[in-house]
């Protein structure tokens, strides 16, 4: 009877010490305290930023007529190139060098490179 007793007190214990522990809440790191939100800076307006843009103007069919039909290239210059060696751009190019070129043949040249 006596063993009855102990056996039972210690199952109460027990049960009751798992149940608290159960419910207890883990030491949480409390959050650093957070600053009040401003206002955004204020944007100046877009006409004092950006430059004003000249509106175009019109070409006539004289300012045209003054255009060069053609023009002398002496020389291209490839910038950057990793791909190809400035050899290989000048042998690709030379059928348009050191003579007058169209707009066309200009274009041609862009292509061939």
């Amino acid at each position: 009877m006596y063993r009855d007793r102990i056996f039972l007190a210690a199952s109460i214990w027990l049960l009751t010490t798992n149940v608290m522990q159960a419910q207890t809440s883990p030491n949480r790191i409390p959050l650093p305290p957070q600053n009040e939100p401003t206002q955004p800076e204020v944007l100046p307006p877009l006409e004092e930023v950006l430059p004003k843009l000249q509106t175009p103007t019109e070409t006539t069919p004289e300012a045209i007529e003054d255009v060069p039909q053609t023009v002398f290239v002496k020389k291209f210059v490839v910038v950057g190139s990793t791909v190809f060696t400035a050899e290989k751009l000048a042998q690709v190019l030379k059928p348009y060098t050191l003579r007058r070129l169209s707009f066309p043949e200009l274009l041609a040249a862009q292509q061939a490179v």
